[in-house]
């Protein structure tokens, strides 16, 4: 009997420690949870690319975000990414949903207490166009009206 007892104890023992193995590792997900979360929120609040040259610029015809077109290309449009344009490596999404006709530019620094912000729509730091004209594709305005959004661009 005393080696069952033994064999009780340190299977006791075993399921202690399996049991905080358990709780160790849920914790260290849900860290990692924490983490994954925490890098989605920063790059949802990380500012829009500033244009990197004043030649070429294009603004894009849903949120007015200006950017060169191979920064539109190279990266997409840091506004519009979440609602499905994916204009990163598509000329052709990048030319059908941007217009190098605009008037004016606003660089925004602090949106959520700007009047202006508010006024032209703009959700986070980045430089934007006034007023941008331009015609999107008839299909695409309807899949934009689908999802609630507004083209900002007045047509051509």
């Amino acid at each position: 009997t005393s080696t069952q007892g033994c064999a009780v104890e340190r299977s006791a023992d075993d399921l202690h420690g399996a049991a905080m193995d358990y709780d160790d590792r849920r914790a260290d997900e849900d860290e990692e949870e924490d983490t994954e979360y925490a890098d989605d929120r920063a790059i949802a609040d990380r500012p829009a690319t500033v244009p990197d040259s004043l030649k070429g610029l294009r603004a894009c015809m849903v949120c007015s975000l200006c950017k060169t077109f191979e920064q539109f290309y190279n990266e997409g449009c840091d506004n519009c990414n979440g609602l499905g344009l994916q204009m990163a490596d598509r000329q052709d999404r990048v030319s059908e949903y941007t217009s190098p006709y605009f008037e004016g530019m606003i660089s925004m620094m602090q949106p959520e207490q700007s009047w202006v912000a508010k006024y032209q729509a703009i959700p986070k730091q980045g430089v934007y166009a006034m007023e941008v004209t331009g015609t999107m594709p008839a299909d695409a305005v309807e899949w934009l009206k689908n999802k609630n959004v507004q083209p900002q661009a007045k047509p051509a």
